[in-house]
């Protein structure tokens, strides 16, 4: 668990010192008050902007603390005394910026000293990054970096803090018209290493030559004094990250794929050049020892370009990591290196691909997650600025007639640091399989913020985090909640006027741009859903103003007949052709569950009269969705009513019948014809649902059913589960994910076909599903004081696992033994525990004994 302290971290960060930037950048006081007259929200100072700041001090003595609390309009890199010592800050809406706290005692010294910043200002949108509408923005422009350093020594405190005697440097390495990588993403860097001032952080470097900064702070005249309109500083609310700094570690290629020459097209713009380039066999004498790049072998790999072929490499990387790509090379000065990552290797998953294939950009959804770097003379090394995805690399070498030493092509993995709380095994190699590959696949989808996936985009959309949340506490435990918890605020600090929160946030949503209004929905079950797990009655406070707000929007769309109707904006439920018009099932199930999770939460903070008034709108809703939605001869609910006609429409889906069990909505007697009806394979069809998923059958409503895809089999299995068939959910789970486990793929896709993202946070909900369900294991009370274990055996022959709690792990073994199943129980001893029988079984034999803080059950079920 992170030593990050959530009540302490509420508060905000007491400002001493100054946001600085370059005095290149004119301050315009007038222009905050200008945006009276309808003048643009935003300046234009450049985009895809880096500079380069540095700070000397002395220190009289080898200090005994130091830290600095840092934050950017951007991203930095932190240098001290010529070390990276940290990158940031996390991701945050600008009206709610982080600010890092990061011990630097160990690299401080007595004497010189230097703090050396790389920022990076995109000057847009991105899918984590969002720029400042309005507010401080025509004042000061884009950018913006603040330090504010203590350092002890002895009796002796030594400030150092971000102000007009630090020096900042446009550097001009990167080229600043270099196209984006893709949907939502950053610019491909794009990099002459003879343009970087060498050493630059190191403490002798001569910066003299250099400009000094400017505050940015701007004050006006007297009489904007008398009006209170006499200053302005950027970011003015400013708070401390709530989360740890990610985990690093260097990881080699596997393997080396294969080595081949280029038919080069230099015609061809940067983010079209590498993947369009035609491939052919090299001659013998362009590459020499390449497999020292994984082994280590006597003699660093050499490669030499021709005057009409360049050279290309294919890394292999096992499993699929998520980092910063770099290359220690040796060169004679003028050679180009392009480094280019995908999520899978040519020919891995598809068909029309063969394995000798460069990697393609079939459509926009592919990035060109790459960096062109132009060597200068000598040894050097480059790492890409921002992480991405990799199962493979593509390296291009161009102009080395001379040959280019490499040294060494890695990765450097970055990833939010977890503890492996959670376990799981069982008697079924493919489930076992199915979790591990599922942890490993929300692990690669944690870094700053949830992500919904690495690779296509990075947006921390706000339906799939929801989801998250519940497969990370499963398999990470506490280690995962800061994380959760910072997710959730996000959603918050996103909230429009209207009370919707934004579909993920922070990013390029746009504030009023595209917004999908049930994930407002999930993110109040997610509030409920993160309460029960952390106990964390502060956040509820803190959130719950939103959640009502939030509620208003929904009650403003309910008709007459107490449910939503012909809900606007992108209904979007999930990738599938679900019948969506008038008073939709799906939709209203997730209204009656979130009024539902709001009454909880009302409980919470002693809200008594709040907490009735959600209970009997969420009963309201339940009601009409029993009377007008289900559909007796199908043995269903359908997706739709016309509210104008009272008709009932024809198409029936898996995600609506899923959601009325799984939240508790339709009668239990009810449930088992339900689960006949939507497990019925001959009737089950997957429908299209551009540009995701884009071919499917034929479909005829009044016969056949839509499948739920990867995000709602989330719900799908819950509601299998609650109606005791869990059975089905294994099926479900060998029958989908068997074919994609034997691909070799290392994470699961966001389709059960390779057509989409290749690792997809919700579609590891097995995770979640196995060990919540096989292992049996529920949290009764809040942050799991009070367990209720009700394990489902199906055809399993035995399991095994721990479920992590704040209060430690529970830790379950079950065995067959003949017609009678021993079940074995620890827990920590402070957590009361109910055992519930599974259907068909009875409690035979229980024991009960305590050791130290643990207490052991021993339990026969007949």
């Amino acid at each position: 668990m992170s030593d990050y302290n959530i009540n302490e971290a509420r508060n905000s960060v007491i400002r001493r010192a100054h946001f600085i930037w370059t005095a290149d950048q004119p301050i315009d006081h007038g222009a905050y008050f200008r945006l009276v007259n309808q003048e643009p929200l935003r300046r234009d100072d450049g985009v895809n902007r880096w500079f380069l700041f540095r700070k000397k001090f002395h220190l009289p003595s080898t200090p005994g603390a130091g830290r600095i609390k840092i934050t950017c309009d951007g991203r930095y890199q932190l240098f001290v005394n010529n070390k990276r010592v940290a990158r940031g800050p996390a991701r945050a809406n600008p009206h709610h910026m982080r600010v890092d706290d990061i011990d630097i005692g160990d690299q401080l010294s007595c004497g010189e000293n230097v703090l050396a910043v790389l920022v990076h200002s995109p000057g847009i949108d991105l899918a984590w990054y969002e720029t400042t509408k309005g507010a401080w923005q025509p004042v000061f422009g884009d950018g913006g970096l603040y330090a504010d350093l203590t350092a002890e020594c002895g009796d002796e405190v030594v400030d150092v803090l971000s102000d007009a005697s630090w020096k900042c440097l446009e550097a001009t390495a990167w080229r600043r018209d270099a196209p984006r990588a893709g949907w939502g993403q950053d610019f491909i860097e794009d990099f002459d290493a003879t343009q970087m001032p060498l050493d630059w952080q190191a403490i002798n470097f001569d910066d003299t030559q250099w400009p000094t900064a400017q505050s940015m702070v701007s004050r006006g005249s007297p009489g904007d004094n008398a009006t209170g309109r006499g200053q302005h500083i950027p970011f003015p609310t400013l708070l401390p990250r709530e989360i740890p700094h990610l985990a690093e570690d260097e990881v080699a290629p596997a393997r080396v794929v294969w080595t081949q020459a280029i038919n080069p097209r230099p015609d061809l713009p940067l983010d079209r050049q590498l993947y369009e380039e035609l491939l052919c066999n090299a001659p013998k004498d362009m590459f020499t020892s390449v497999n020292g790049l994984i082994d280590a072998e006597p003699g660093a790999p050499i490669v030499r370009t021709q005057h009409d072929s360049d050279a290309a490499i294919m890394l292999a990387f096992d499993p699929y990591i998520t980092g910063h790509p770099f290359i220690d090379i040796e060169a004679k000065g003028g050679e180009i290196i392009e480094v280019a990552a995908a999520e899978a290797l040519p020919g891995e998953f598809k068909d029309e691909e063969t394995a000798r294939n460069g990697l393609k950009r079939p459509n926009h959804l592919a990035g060109a997650h790459l960096f062109r770097y132009h060597a200068r003379p000598g040894c050097q090394q480059f790492e890409k600025f921002e992480w991405t995805a990799i199962r493979a690399l593509q390296i291009n070498i161009r102009n080395a007639p001379n040959g280019v030493t490499i040294h060494k092509i890695g990765v450097r993995t970055t990833n939010y640091p977890t503890s492996f709380d959670g376990a799981f095994e069982c008697s079924d190699p493919l489930l076992n399989d199915l979790w591990r590959v599922g942890r490993h696949t929300a692990r690669q989808c944690m870094h700053d913020a949830y992500e919904d996936c690495p690779g296509r985009e990075k947006r921390q959309w706000v339906g799939d985090g929801v989801v998250h949340f519940d497969i990370a506490a499963a398999a990470f435990g506490p280690s995962a909640y800061l994380l959760g918890r910072q997710f959730l605020c996000h959603a918050a600090e996103s909230q429009r006027a209207d009370g919707l929160v934004q579909m993920f946030s922070p990013g390029d949503h746009r504030g009023d741009g595209v917004i999908i209004p049930d994930f407002s929905l999930h993110w109040i079950r997610g509030v409920a859903n993160y309460w029960i797990a952390s106990g964390d009655d502060d956040l509820v406070s803190q959130l719950f103003p939103a959640v009502e707000k939030a509620l208003q929007w929904f009650a403003r769309h309910v008709d007459e007949n107490c449910l939503l109707a012909d809900i606007p904006f992108w209904h979007f439920i999930e990738w599938a052709h679900i019948d969506r018009r008038g008073e939709a099932a799906a939709i209203n199930a997730l209204y009656a569950a979130a009024l539902q999770a709001a009454s909880q939460l009302a409980t919470v903070i002693d809200y008594p009269r709040a907490a009735q008034r959600y209970n009997e709108m969420s009963l309201r809703v339940a009601n009409a969705l029993n009377q007008r939605h289900w559909n007796r001869q199908r043995g269903a609910y359908v997706d739709s009513v016309n509210p104008q006609t009272d008709a009932q429409g024809e198409r029936i889906s898996q995600q609506t019948n899923a959601l009325m069990i799984a939240f508790d909505i339709a009668p239990k007697n009810r449930w088992q014809t339900i689960v006949a009806t939507i497990s019925d394979a001959s009737a089950l069809k997957f429908t299209a649902a551009p540009p995701i998923f884009t071919n499917a059958a034929s479909f005829n409503e009044a016969t056949n059913i839509v499948c739920a895809n990867t995000f709602y089999c989330h719900f799908l299995y819950e509601a299998f589960a609650k109606a005791n068939r869990f059975d089905l959910a294994l099926a479900h789970m060998r029958d989908f994910y068997r074919p994609m486990l034997e691909t070799g793929a290392t994470t699961l896709w966001e389709s059960f076909e390779p057509s989409a993202s290749l690792c997809h946070v919700f579609s590891a909900t097995p995770v979640y599903q196995l060990s919540r369900r096989i292992l049996g294991v529920q949290a009764v009370s809040s942050a799991f004081s009070k367990v209720r274990i009700a394990p489902q055996f199906c055809d399993l022959d035995w399991a095994c696992g721990a479920y992590p709690t704040p209060l430690g792990a529970i830790n379950i073994k079950w065995r067959r033994v003949n017609s009678d199943v021993d079940f074995a129980l620890d827990t920590p001893a402070t957590i009361e525990v109910e055992i519930t029988p599974p259907a068909g079984y009875k409690i035979t034999r229980q024991t009960e004994t305590q050791s130290d803080n643990r207490r052991f059950y021993d339990i026969e079920f007949c």
